[in-house]
């Protein structure tokens, strides 16, 4: 196990650092996901990213009213995100 830090900004942001990043494949544009636990301590993992367009429709659907150009614009970036990982 190894221990690995990182400050939080004003804005409750922080910068994984590159050996976590790499650890966990974290590429700009992934999802993380934090499970905390009752005795302070949390856990981080990497979301497994949806390549369908029904995945888009669905967390878009989410939404009270959904334009045709935002579900192009979905779909656009999860077709650019899944080609620029391919691509690495």
């Amino acid at each position: 196990m190894q221990l690995i830090r990182a400050k939080v900004t004003s804005k409750g942001q922080i910068t994984l650092p590159k050996h976590l990043r790499e650890s966990l494949s974290v590429h700009e544009g992934d999802h993380l996901e934090f499970t905390v636990h009752p005795n302070g301590e949390a856990e981080v993992r990497k979301l497994k990213e949806t390549h369908s367009s029904a995945g888009i429709l669905k967390h878009l659907a989410m939404k009270t009213a959904v334009t045709v150009e935002e579900m192009n614009e979905a779909i656009a970036e999860s077709a650019s995100q899944h080609f620029n990982k391919s691509v690495q």
